[in-house]
């Protein structure tokens, strides 16, 4: 058991920016080396929609990710995809770190997603948590 609080500044007219979380879990048998669900939030922590991807390496060897995002009624909203590691970009807590951008349903650019994972007490599988900030111009 756990509990993790996880704060922003918020100041007036700022750009969107919020919170993402979730599980991840190995798979064998696939072209990827697991899966992950999760929940994404609004700056005040509001649930905002449901996320559910893929990781592994791809044909260079990076581990990568790939995701999508829905809203609670099922409607598309957008993708996701980065890069994942372990090392000096995870604090004390975590085993690796995240980082990656998001695109919106019309598949523009729109954001930029970071974050930690860590995981559970079977190694199978995980947590993952982050932020996610739009791009304002």
């Amino acid at each position: 058991n756990a509990v993790a609080f996880n704060t922003i500044v918020l100041e007036p007219h700022a750009c969107p920016n919020g919170f993402l979380a979730g599980q991840w879990k190995d798979v064998s048998g696939q072209r990827y080396a697991g899966i992950f669900r999760g929940e994404w939030m609004t700056e005040n922590g509001v649930h905002a929609g449901f996320l559910r991807g893929v990781y592994g390496q791809n044909r260079r060897g990076d581990n990568v990710f790939f995701a999508k995002w829905i809203t609670d009624g099922g409607t598309f909203d957008g993708i996701m995809r980065g890069t994942y590691g372990r090392g000096a970009d995870a604090n004390a807590d975590a085993d690796g770190w995240f980082k990656g951008v998001w695109f919106s349903r019309e598949l523009r650019m729109a954001g930029n997603v970071r974050g930690v994972w860590g995981k559970g007490p079977n190694d199978e599988g995980g947590f993952f948590r982050g932020v996610w900030g739009a791009l304002c111009r």
